[in-house]
């Protein structure tokens, strides 16, 4: 008979998932704790010392709640949040170097947005640093469609809402034209043109790539949008100010 866990380490489990971001009930029990024994560790437990607090279907480590001691303390995280800005803009843009600030942002989507940082992780499956690298050197040399495959990125398409989402303008990829260089042409550059093709010349796949970029670019979107409007970042990153979190109390 396998002797049962102390409750300690069931603790320090949940405490370490929820400070990498915040966890819906159903990412905890994955964790392979047993659901009364995860009710005992949050409510018991973290919930009742004050360290994790529900937030509609989340629990959220104290850390990362946004409630400020000051007016002062708001303004350096709103301030902070703006300066991200470029940076997740460049989150969108396949074809350039990412910005210096990339990897405090994406921090702060992992630990603030899980919805999101999960779309960007599988965006970067799609397009890995290789096939950016293959569209900055030969993406004059596409043509998808009929058009230059690097004038569509990016262009704005309306969907749903207001704001609409950033991707191609009803673009139907249907033909991707890769020109080949004749005999005594470079190897290597023949080589990555071929591996282009393969990426972009299977039209299901093509357009599914796109509509996760789709998906991506019109949360981040609405989130720039948020925080130009005066709501910083949720979560937080290696370069967040020192302010101190204070539940509870009012700015």
């Amino acid at each position: 008979m396998l002797k049962k866990q102390p409750i300690r380490f069931r603790i320090k489990t949940v405490i370490e998932a929820l400070r990498e971001g915040k966890k819906k009930w159903s990412d905890l029990v994955s964790l392979g704790i047993p659901e009364k024994t995860l009710s005992r560790v949050l409510n018991d437990y973290l919930i009742f010392w004050g360290l994790v607090k529900k937030e509609g279907e989340y629990y959220v480590w104290h850390e990362n709640l946004r409630v400020f001691k000051s007016f002062r303390e708001y303004k350096l995280a709103i301030r902070h949040s703006r300066q991200l800005i470029p940076a997740l803009k460049s989150i969108l843009d396949i074809k350039l170097e990412k910005n210096p600030l990339y990897l405090a942002a994406k921090e702060h989507l992992q630990s603030g947005y899980p919805e999101i940082y999960a779309k960007l992780e599988k965006f970067e499956s799609e397009f890995t640093e290789r096939i950016r690298y293959l569209l900055v050197k030969h993406g004059d040399k596409i043509k998808v469609g009929g058009r230059d495959f690097m004038l569509l990125i990016p262009e704005v398409k309306k969907k749903k809402g207001f704001l609409g989402k950033l991707g191609f303008n009803d673009v139907e990829f249907k033909k991707v034209d890769i020109p080949f260089l004749i005999e005594g042409g470079k190897k290597e550059e023949e080589k990555e043109l071929l591996e282009l093709r393969d990426f972009l010349s299977d039209t299901k796949a093509f357009n599914e790539r796109f509509e996760v970029y789709r998906d991506l670019a019109g949360d981040i979107s609405l989130l720039i949008l948020k925080i130009e409007m005066g709501e910083p970042l949720e979560g937080k990153c290696s370069l967040c100010p020192k302010v101190r979190i204070m539940e509870g109390e009012k700015a």
